[in-house]
């Protein structure tokens, strides 16, 4: 179960050792008596060119089907990386969870329907929110719109005079584009740990570093919006903002603990305006 086997193709050279790869699995799943179902497996190609390299790949002699999405450990990529139909999915999944909670926990005190928000929902359209996290007003909207809506149901005040964010500053709920902020500055410093498997080695300090910008990286040069906005060269913008004597923190915990302290976005703008 969620197998993945990707390689960069820029010639047919390459789709061609790909396709060699498929079969080495193939002698692979031979050996320890496993089996792979072509009907079940599916290519993704992500591209923003014109003209890619079309190649068909094949197990047990079947074409595999060619998609323009795919889900993946639980989070859906489209061929043009636009995380859109992810967020799509994953507000429409949490919505549903929340209608649930609303019918079935309507006359429960405020601090259990609380409880059941962060346990069932807000997971909902948080999973593996450093990776997704969105750049477009209109998705960031969609799915602070959801803790909105769950705001109203646990203080009762259904009355639209009162603004939401009220309602919000009345729980202290940190907005839900603050949480990935933060999440994606985490992984980054877990990363630079050698917590996680992400690698770092391409990330370079600010050569001229001043007094107050130390420990700040160059931010990655992009060519286009999906790197621009992509995991690296967001978190590295969002990095930078930090105080200088937050980001020379070695300790995770430490860091974890004084990151709640920093505002890293305001209400729906961030480094996305930069």
């Amino acid at each position: 179960d969620d197998s993945l086997l990707y390689r960069d193709i820029r010639t047919e050279r390459d789709a061609n050792m790909l396709q060699g790869d498929l079969d080495k699995l193939q002698e692979w799943e031979k050996r320890w008596q496993m089996e792979f179902h072509p009907q079940k497996c599916q290519v993704l190609r992500i591209t923003n060119k014109r003209k890619p390299i079309n190649t068909n790949y094949f197990i047990h002699g079947c074409k595999l089907e060619l998609q323009e999405q795919a889900k993946y450990l639980g989070i859906t990529l489209d061929s043009k990386l636009s995380w859109s139909t992810h967020i799509n999915n994953s507000c429409a999944k949490a919505r549903k969870a929340l209608g649930f909670i609303r019918r079935h926990l309507i006359s429960c005190p405020p601090k259990v329907k609380q409880q059941c928000y962060n346990s069932y929902v807000r997971p909902i359209i948080e999973y593996g929110g450093a990776v997704w996290d969105p750049h477009h007003v209109g998705d960031v909207r969609k799915i602070e719109s959801i803790q909105r809506s769950a705001a109203r149901f646990v203080t009762g005040k259904y009355d639209y005079n009162i603004r939401s964010s009220k309602i919000l500053e009345e729980l202290e709920w940190t907005p839900l584009e603050e949480r990935r902020a933060r999440s994606k500055v985490m992984l980054m410093k877990r990363a630079m740990q050698d917590m996680v498997k992400i690698p770092t080695d391409d990330l370079a300090l600010k050569r001229n570093n001043t007094r107050g910008s130390t420990h700040s990286y160059e931010i990655p040069r992009s060519r286009t919006n999906t790197h621009l906005y992509s995991f690296f060269p967001s978190t590295v913008r969002l990095w930078n903002k930090l105080p200088s004597n937050i980001r020379e923190i070695e300790n995770v915990d430490t860091f974890r603990l004084k990151l709640q302290s920093v505002t890293l976005r305001s209400s729906y703008t961030d480094d996305r305006q930069t």
